[in-house]
C-alpha cells in the first residue's frame, strides 16, 4: 500500500531551544464597530501569536464568522462582547494557531488508527513479542479484521520490546495459520509477517534480516496489502490530527483512488480539517478530480496544492520533462529524494528551471550531508526530512515543544504551502483555526506527544474537545476526546 512507503511522509522538525521570554505584547488593533459583536472572546491565559522571530503574547483574541477580529488588551476585546458572545475564559491555559501539517499521510494515519495499536508503553500497551501477538489476535476478532480479510498491526519497535527482537514468522503463525498476519513497524519502514503474508507477497520462505521484511521486500508487502474503506481512513485521520490539535492536514503523493476519495468526502461534507493534497503525476491521478479543487484556495476545505513526484538517483527525461511542465504551469512541487545522487540531480535541474517563487519541497533521508540542503535551500526549495507515515508515530519521536517545533507546525508549515496569509497565526484577518493547550508549550516545554490539546476550533467552530481535566500532561491513552464535524 503506497500509503505506508517509508519517506512519503510527514516532516522532521527542527528541534531547536528557543528561550520561552514573553516579548511585549502585539500594539492593540482598534475594535469593530460595536454593532459587529464578536462571536467568541478568549481570555485568561497565554496568548501564543507566532507571528514575531520570538515569542509574542496577547492578553485577549476575537473571532468573527470564521475569523480573528480581533488580537490584543482585554478592555478593548470586551467591546466586542454582545448578548450572544461566548466569552471563553482560558484559566490559565494556552491559546496558540490551529497546527498545520508540514507534510504527511493522511490515509496511513486512518490506516494505522483502524488496525491494530502495537504501539510501545508511554504511547500504547505493547511491551513483548507475547504482548504483541495477543493485541494482534484480539483485533483478528474485530469486525475491522474481518472486512479486511488480513491481520495487520502497527506502531511496534522492536528495540522496545522485551526481548529486543522482531517476531519471528513462527510467532505470528500462532495469531493465524490461515489468514496473512502483518506487524508493521513504527517507521514505516519495514514489518514483521506470518507465513501466509509472506506468500502473499511473494517472499516465498527466504530469509529477512532481523526477521523483518524490508526494502524492496517492504515494498511487495505494501503492494499485497488491502486498505480499509477510504471514507473510513479519512473519518478517523481527520479524528486524531483535530485531537493533537491540527485545523490542516495534508495527503502526499495521492493517487487516483484516494484523490477520487477525498473529492468525494469533500463533495458530500465529510471534511471537517482543511485537506490539501499533492498529486502523484507518476501516474494519471489528476484526471479523476474537477478542476475547482486545483485551486489555491479550499473548495469544501479540499484542494490541491501540486504534485509528487519521487527521484532514486539521477534525473531522466521523464522526471526533466515533468518538472518542465511543472514550471509551465507554475505547479508546486514535492519531491521524494531517495539518496545523495538524488539531491544532486534535483538541485542541478532546479538551476535549470524558472527561478520563480514556487518553493519546490524536498523531502530527503535522515543524514542528507548539510552541503547538499543548503544547496537546495540556496534554490529556495523546503527542506522537509523524512519521518513516519501515521501521525501517532511522528508525534511519538519528537522531543520537546521548542517555540522552533511550534512555528514548524504553524507558521512555516503554512508558508511552505502559499498558505500564510490564510492560516498558522494568530492575526486579524487570518481563519480562527485554534488550539487550546493545557500550558504554555514554549514556557514549560514538554514532549509533543504528550502536549495535551484541551479543544480544536476550526473557523470559529470546535470541532474536538478532551474531557481531561487541566493539569499538566499525560499520555494520550488517559484522555477521552470527542470529534465534532460539520
Amino acid at each position: 500500500m503506497r500509503a505506508l512507503r517509508a519517506g512519503r511522509v510527514f516532516a522532521a522538525l527542527a528541534l531547536l531551544t528557543a528561550c520561552a521570554v514573553r516579548a511585549p505584547a502585539p500594539t492593540p488593533e482598534a475594535p469593530a464597530p460595536a454593532a459587529r459583536f464578536a462571536d467568541r472572546i478568549y481570555v485568561g491565559g497565554p496568548i501564543l501569536t507566532m507571528e514575531g522571530d520570538a515569542p509574542e503574547y496577547a492578553e485577549a483574541l476575537a473571532t468573527r464568522d470564521g475569523r480573528i477580529a480581533f488580537v490584543g488588551t482585554r478592555a478593548d476585546a470586551e467591546k466586542l462582547a454582545g448578548p450572544d458572545t461566548r466569552v471563553v475564559d482560558l484559566r490559565g491555559r494556552a491559546l496558540v494557531p490551529g497546527f498545520v501539517a508540514p507534510q504527511g499521510d493522511l490515509f496511513a494515519t486512518g490506516f494505522a488508527e483502524l488496525a491494530a495499536d502495537l504501539r510501545p508503553p508511554l504511547e500504547g500497551y505493547v511491551s513483548s513479542v507475547t504482548g504483541l501477538t495477543r493485541a494482534l489476535y484480539a483485533w483478528s476478532k474485530t469486525d475491522a479484521a474481518q472486512k479486511l480479510g488480513w491481520i495487520v498491526g502497527t506502531g511496534f519497535d522492536e528495540t522496545r520490546l522485551r526481548e529486543r527482537r522482531a517476531p519471528t514468522a513462527d510467532e505470528l503463525d500462532e495469531v493465524s495459520r490461515t489468514l496473512p498476519v502483518v506487524a508493521i513497524r513504527w517507521d514505516g519502514r519495514a514489518a514483521a509477517l506470518n507465513s501466509v503474508a509472506r506468500k502473499l507477497a511473494g517472499l516465498g520462505s527466504k530469509a529477512a534480516p532481523r526477521g523483518l521484511a524490508t526494502g524492496a521486500d517492504f515494498d511487495a508487502v505494501a503492494a499485497a496489502l488491502p486498505s480499509f474503506d477510504a471514507a473510513d481512513e479519512i473519518a478517523r485521520a481527520q479524528a486524531v490530527y483535530a485531537s493533537h490539535g491540527f485545523t490542516t492536514a495534508e495527503e502526499t503523493g495521492a493517487s487516483r483512488g484516494r484523490l477520487a476519495a477525498l473529492a468525494a468526502a469533500a463533495e458530500s461534507g465529510k471534511l471537517f480539517l482543511d485537506v490539501r493534497a499533492y498529486a502523484d503525476v507518476s501516474s494519471d491521478a489528476l484526471d479523476v478530480v474537477s478542476s475547482r479543487y486545483r485551486s489555491k484556495s479550499y473548495a469544501s476545505h479540499f484542494r490541491i496544492a501540486g504534485w509528487a513526484l519521487e527521484l532514486a538517483g539521477p534525473a531522466d527525461a521523464s522526471f526533466d520533462a515533468k518538472l518542465d511542465e511543472a514550471a509551465a504551469l507554475k505547479e508546486q512541487l514535492v519531491v521524494r529524494c531517495d539518496g545523495a545522487a538524488a539531491l544532486e540531480a534535483l538541485a542541478s535541474a532546479l538551476r535549470e528551471t524558472n527561478a520563480d517563487d514556487r518553493r519546490p519541497i524536498a523531502v530527503v533521508p535522515a543524514g542528507a550531508r548539510r552541503e547538499q540542503l543548503d544547496a537546495l535551500r540556496a534554490l529556495g526549495t523546503v527542506v522537509r526530512t523524512s519521518a513516519p507515515p501515521a501521525l501517532r508515530h511522528v508525534l511519538a519521536r519528537e522531543s520537546a515543544s521548542s517555540y522552533a517545533t511550534l512555528r514548524a507546525l504553524t507558521l512555516e508549515a503554512a508558508r511552505a504551502a502559499f498558505e500564510d496569509d490564510d492560516r498558522g497565526s494568530l492575526r486579524v484577518g487570518k481563519r480562527a483555526d485554534l488550539a487550546i493547550l493545557s500550558a504554555d508549550p514554549v514556557a514549560k516545554p514538554v514532549p509533543l506527544a504528550r502536549l495535551v490539546v484541551l479543544e480544536t476550533v476550526k473557523d470559529g467552530k470546535t470541532i474536538s474537545e478532551s474531557s481531561y481535566a487541566p493539569g499538566g500532561t499525560t499520555s494520550s491513552n488517559e484522555i477521552t476526546r470527542t470529534t465534532v464535524s460539520k
